[in-house]
């Protein structure tokens, strides 16, 4: 019974005895005894005897005295109750009448038995043993009527306590892995009834992506299954919500609300990833009352549609960006004029597909700028592809995202024509791209500002090449204001870090042979510098030396932008993700389902792909299309993700 492993589950190890009266007791002599009794056992060949109750002098005494805590016992302890006689104070106790030696098991069915016989449940149950006198036999035989109480010992208690705790991990931990495949279907139900050209749809993909590269982070047995179950649960509440309360509503209205609520799932997404990464974190006040104030939100979501309170997602996010130079420009006129940006270069050529973004596409390169900088992704990811793909307008799609949830994201094109007359002239310089880029930093990201003015204001910066240039403007300040954050977090105790910064640089075929190769190179020997939390996406068609180039950089990735619609399956984008279980993801993204396939070039073979761009690049100008790869020779191969060898988004090799 000291063992867990060798008693009975349903009785604990530990005794307390009730000697509640004795029954016919006698002295040799039949005078009256001064009585009173106790219990003794053995345990590990020792032997042991409870505390002794107090005397009573009559025939049929009562004590109603618990005896101490019986500890270290087993089904066969065997326990003799004897009562004992006190003469006089002085004088030693003599025995008058004990009991036949009784098992602990045989106690418990005594108890048992009177359990049954009572009719009052809500007493607990006396039950009485058979007492021998000592010395000459009474005309009526002496009893024992007792009372019997476990307890768990603290190693049952724990053992019990654990097994109650697993049980109920296990139920949550099913309910988890149902709950994503639900939500997942969800999705796609959901995309399914939306249109291609709404803007909720990339949100879909969004939300899809990010909620994929998440799934492995929730097979670790150390998270909250119950809050993060909840959560899931209550996304899923929120969509059946609009579902339900808009019947009959106009399709404007219905894209609006799902929007909204799409945005507050990527919201909680993020801070939900960043828990997932730190388990302890669940353990900490202000983190469970910020994911169960999440939860009661998405639960009550039908509430806010009945007041009328959800704000609208589809506000002008390049506007905003424009107030947001201009406010930067007016309290900064000196360090402006001496950064000498260009100030409104934004994605401005059309879209000139009628088709949706490849869906798979967007969900990498989202899910890749928008994790926190806990995951330690990559640096710098390359999505190339043919002219007039949608490059630029997955970008211009990616800002307005970005806008929505808070991302800062600076934005820079080497574009060398006009759209008007299409008169190609000498892309923008590397340094006019850096001055931008600074001066875009500065009025997105808070707290950036002053980094940047220091450093338009420190001696020589009008004679620096574009290497320290790029240091001075961009990576100096973004590192002092990561160090700022991170200080001000720790100092606080606050979980959240600054979100991710993203550097949009487009149209990297525009650049002249030696533009791009110092380009490149500066970026090469940044990425390692750069904060964790700090992305670079390049843009542009398909280039056989930006290729080669980036293939050798750990901190590079290179995605292809392509409209196949290979199946892409979540466990592969999770793949990207540095804390990845061994353990497969449970979640499969259909190949039937547009919302989440596409096709990627395969990593590691060494070889490059030109796809379908070998025909918009030869009706370009020499000029700005030399670097485009000019025969099929070493082909790269490109297939679905799920043959990938090495997704190349995955964590950088330590």
């Amino acid at each position: 019974m000291g063992e867990i492993s060798d008693f009975n589950s349903n009785h604990g190890s530990e005794l307390q005895l009730t000697f509640r009266k004795c029954f016919n007791l006698r002295k040799k002599n039949g005078g009256t005894p001064n009585a009173a009794v106790y219990v003794k056992y053995m345990i590990k060949d020792k032997k042991v005897k409870s505390s002794v109750t107090s005397f009573r002098k009559a025939h049929e005494p009562e004590w109603c005295e618990n005896s101490n805590i019986l500890s270290g016992l087993r089904p066969e302890t065997e326990f003799t109750f004897v009562v004992i006689d006190s003469v006089a104070p002085l004088l030693k106790p003599t025995k008058i009448a004990e009991s036949r030696a009784y098992t602990l098991k045989e106690l418990l069915e005594l108890r048992h038995e009177a359990d049954i016989a009572t009719k009052d449940k809500m007493v607990p149950t006396d039950f009485s043993i058979p007492l021998v006198p000592v010395g000459e036999a009474t005309a009526e035989a002496p009893s024992l009527l007792l009372r019997l109480r476990e307890f768990l010992s603290r190693e049952q208690m724990n053992h019990h306590v654990a097994q109650l705790g697993q049980e109920v991990k296990t139920k949550n931990r099913h309910g988890l892995e149902n709950e994503k495949l639900v939500f997942v279907k969800e999705l796609e139900l959901l995309s399914g009834s939306i249109s291609n050209t709404s803007k909720a749809k990339t949100l879909i993909d969004v939300t899809s992506g990010l909620f994929a590269s998440m799934v492995p982070l929730m097979d670790n047995d150390t998270i909250d299954d119950f809050h993060v179950l909840h959560l899931l649960r209550s996304y899923r509440t929120a969509i059946t919500h609009i579902r339900s309360a808009t019947a009959g509503q106009s399709a404007d209205l219905i894209i609006q609300l799902y929007g909204q609520v799409l945005l507050n799932i990527v919201h909680s997404l993020r801070f939900l990833e960043q828990c997932l990464r730190n388990p302890l974190s669940f353990a900490k006040k202000e983190v469970v009352d910020e994911i169960l104030s999440t939860t009661k939100d998405f639960d009550t979501f039908d509430k806010h549609l009945l007041n009328g309170s959800v704000k609208s997602f589809d506000n002008s996010i390049l506007g905003q960006r424009a107030g947001l130079r201009k406010v930067f420009a007016a309290s900064n006129s000196a360090i402006v004029s001496k950064l000498n940006p260009i100030f409104d270069i934004e994605p401005s050529r059309p879209c000139r597909i009628s088709a949706r973004h490849p869906p798979a596409t967007i969900q990498t390169v989202s899910s890749w700028s928008l994790l926190s900088s806990y995951a330690d992704v990559k640096r710098l990811l390359w999505l190339h592809g043919p002219g007039s793909c949608g490059k630029t307008q997955l970008a211009t799609t990616l800002m307005e995202v970005f806008g929505q949830i808070d991302v800062p994201s600076a934005y820079f094109s080497f574009d060398n024509h006009s759209a008007e007359d299409s008169i190609y002239t000498e892309p923008p310089s590397l340094n006019a791209m850096t001055r931008t880029l600074a001066f875009q930093l500065a009025s997105y990201v808070e707290g950036l500002s002053q980094g940047v003015a220091n450093a338009v204001q420190s001696a020589g910066i009008d004679e620096l090449d574009f290497a320290e240039l790029f240091n001075r403007l961009i990576i100096v300040p973004l590192q002092v204001h990561s160090r700022g954050k991170g200080e001000t977090a720790k100092q606080v105790g606050t979980l959240s870090k600054f979100d991710p910064v993203v550097i949009i640089i487009d149209d990297l075929d525009q650049c002249s042979e030696s533009q791009l190769e110092e380009l490149l190179s500066v970026l090469g020997d940044n990425l390692t510098r750069l904060p964790k939390e700090v992305r670079i996406l390049a843009l542009g068609r398909t280039l056989e030396s930006v290729r080669m180039t980036l293939e050798k950089n750990p901190m590079a990735s290179i995605v292809e932008y392509s409209s196949s619609m290979t199946g892409l399956d979540g466990e592969t984008l999770a793949s990207m993700m540095p804390l990845s279980p061994s353990k497969a993801s449970s979640i499969k993204w259909a190949a039937t389902t547009s919302p989440t396939t596409a096709t990627f070039a395969t990593a590691g073979n060494g070889a490059s792909s030109n796809g379908a761009g070998g025909s918009s690049r030869a009706q370009s100008p020499p000029s700005s299309r030399r670097n485009s790869a000019s025969s099929s020779k070493g082909k790269r191969t490109s297939g679905s993700l799920g043959s990938i060898n090495e997704f190349e988004i995955m964590e950088v090799s330590r």
